[in-house]
């Protein structure tokens, strides 16, 4: 029997980073602040730091053309997901 996914996984290089558990293929992270948009890999989430927006996640390939997209969104701000104190308990 394997072992339940927590709901939530710690990702960056520089900074260590709790985001809720991406979906099974998901492979990217689509950050949207204002009209600006930014596609990063989940391990390099750490490279939005300082910055506040809406993200959800996608799937996409080597040439970043996007498979398939996920509907949750959350809301990063600054360093942090709002809401992920819940996810923690």
């Amino acid at each position: 029997m394997s072992r339940p996914r927590k709901l939530y996984k710690v990702v960056g290089k520089v900074h260590k980073i709790q985001i809720p558990q991406p979906p099974l293929h998901a492979t990217h992270v689509w950050l949207q602040v204002g009209k600006s948009k930014a596609m990063v890999r989940i391990e390099d989430f750490d490279t939005l730091w300082g910055v506040d927006g809406w993200f959800h996640y996608i799937r996409a390939d080597r040439n970043q053309k996007i498979l398939e997209k996920y509907n949750k969104k959350w809301r990063w701000i600054d360093n942090a997901v709002k809401g992920i104190e819940k996810l923690l308990k």
